[in-house]
């Protein structure tokens, strides 16, 4: 007999994982940990949800999503494309890792554990890196900074998050500093006035040719 699945199980269960996972990390909650909290037994968590990966994956697409879409709607109030870029990185690198309870590295974790059975769909990273991409290009292209390869660059700002957002639950671990997301920016946009100089070439000194005039 096929079990009817009811909307408010599958929500009690996603909020109980977000509250596990945000308090104690993937890797430290259970199955039975979260279908405690949810007042459901384990097996009725499998229902709805293959595995606990599954579960963390139905959590933070929708929480990532809506994260990026805010920061990009935050941004576009900023006029300055400098520090909208700042903006961008700094939410990218430092807030968002760290935010509810530092969330986002759960996800770091399930992939670190997963199986070759275990499918992952790579669709939030895809449309993260392209809204990300295009949040930069557009910052770029106000301040008249000439066309780069916006998909790679966001390739690798997502690397660099995920470092971040392991970093930052560590017990001896920082968030990003300001300092790194000023540098960054330097290379992508520098300040007024902070244009590094054109390299002079260097000048060989002009030999002196020997003579026995000059030979003591």
């Amino acid at each position: 007999m096929v079990q009817v699945k009811k909307a408010s199980v599958r929500e009690a269960i996603l909020e109980s994982a977000f509250r596990l996972f945000s308090e104690r990390g993937y890797t430290a909650s259970t199955l039975t940990q979260i279908a405690e909290s949810a007042g459901v037994s384990t097996a009725n968590v499998y229902v709805y949800f293959k595995s606990k990966l599954e579960i963390v994956f139905s959590i933070y697409g929708p929480w990532f999503r809506e994260r990026l879409d805010r920061l990009e709607k935050d941004a576009l109030r900023i006029a300055d494309p400098r520090k909208r870029l700042r903006y961008i990185m700094m939410a990218l690198w430092r807030e968002i890792p760290a935010e509810n309870g530092g969330f986002a590295k759960n996800l770091m974790q399930a992939l670190a554990s997963a199986t070759a059975e275990d499918r992952y769909d790579p669709v939030v990273l895809e449309a993260g890196k392209e809204k990300v991409a295009g949040m930069i290009q557009a910052a770029l292209q106000q301040a008249g900074r000439p066309p780069l390869n916006a998909a790679a660059l966001a390739h690798v700002i997502f690397m660099a998050f995920d470092g971040f957002a392991l970093h930052v639950s560590l017990d001896s671990g920082s968030a990003c500093s300001s300092a790194m997301v000023e540098a960054f920016c330097d290379l992508l946009m520098p300040k007024d006035g902070a244009e590094r100089a054109r390299p002079q070439p260097v000048r060989t000194p002009r030999r002196t040719r020997l003579s026995s005039a000059n030979i003591p």
